[in-house]
């Protein structure tokens, strides 16, 4: 999965710590660039779960399975688990 944009760059006061933590590390290596209106991600960052990646794109706690999408709207749940038979 392939995320370029971190289009929310505000966390509600009840994000995590780790995520916390997470985004502004990645600002202090450079991995993700301020562009004003949201941050662009310059290079790889690997996430140890589709959750802790989207809730560092969104700013706050977040289902991954739920919240990733495809062109067609479909989540990744529908996506890669339900099609598993």
């Amino acid at each position: 999965m392939i995320c370029n944009i971190v289009r929310i760059k505000e966390e509600v006061p009840s994000i995590p710590s780790t995520l916390h933590t997470a985004r502004a590390e990645r600002i202090e290596d450079a991995s993700i660039v301020d562009k004003g209106e949201f941050y662009e991600v310059v290079r790889n960052i690997t996430f140890s779960s589709v959750s802790t990646a989207a809730g560092f794109v969104m700013g706050r706690a977040a289902n991954g399975w739920i919240e990733w999408k495809n062109d067609e709207g479909k989540t990744l749940d529908q996506v890669e688990r339900k099609n598993v038979a």
